[in-house]
């Protein structure tokens, strides 16, 4: 087999091989964040539906003790907030970045058949 058709044929499996992972990688951390973000919505909404009940029905020992834990849950929320924004925002760097890359290799495609390179004229003696 000629030098161009090895090589051409190790860069396909090799390109194929880090798209299906990068692929496969990219699903999975998607789902787990996505099923991690409504787990977190869930909660969200359960505490501000039992808040208004805790502060009617708790006794006044634990009337104190509540302003804090509203206090911990707002830092919580905010917290989560600023992390889910900083991982849309490092998606869209990363899907932008993975595009200009494409772009890259297309054009060297291009260019390489507009200049009539022909790889399969090298053979191994």
């Amino acid at each position: 087999m000629p030098f161009g058709q090895k090589m051409g044929s190790y860069l396909r499996t090799g390109f194929g091989n880090v798209k299906q992972f990068l692929g496969s990688t990219y699903a999975h951390t998607k789902q787990t964040l996505g099923t991690m973000d409504s787990v977190f919505g869930d909660v969200k909404k359960i505490y501000g539906a039992l808040q208004p009940a805790l502060q009617d029905l708790a006794p006044q020992q634990l009337q104190g003790g509540l302003g804090k834990l509203d206090s911990a849950v707002m830092k919580g929320v905010q917290g989560y907030e600023n992390v889910r924004s900083r991982i849309d925002d490092a998606e869209g760097q990363a899907m932008g970045k993975i595009g200009n890359v494409m772009n890259k290799m297309g054009e060297v495609r291009g260019k390489l058949q507009d200049q009539n390179v022909n790889l399969n004229r090298f053979s191994f003696v």
